[in-house]
C-alpha cells in the first residue's frame, strides 16, 4: 500500500542539502593501426612491442610472429 509523503519521520532534517556531483566526460580517440600492444614470442617467450596486426621478427630467436591484441 502506498503512503502519503506528509508522514515523514520527525528526525529528518528540515533543510535538505543537495550535494553537487561533478561529471567529467573523457573523450578518447585512437586509430587501431597505431595502438601499441605487448606480446611475447611464441617460440622463446620474450616480450616485444609492435603495432597490431603486424608480422615481426623476434630478435632473440629469429622467428616470425604476428602481433595480437591482449
Amino acid at each position: 500500500m502506498l503512503q502519503n509523503n506528509d508522514s515523514m519521520p520527525q528526525n529528518m532534517p528540515q533543510n535538505n542539502v543537495l550535494r553537487h556531483i561533478k561529471v567529467y566526460r573523457i573523450k578518447v580517440q585512437a586509430k587501431s593501426q597505431n595502438i601499441w600492444s605487448y606480446i611475447a614470442c611464441s617460440s622463446c617467450g620474450k616480450k616485444t612491442e609492435q603495432t597490431l596486426n603486424e608480422t615481426f621478427e623476434c630478435a632473440s630467436c629469429n622467428s616470425n610472429g604476428k602481433v595480437i591484441s591482449r
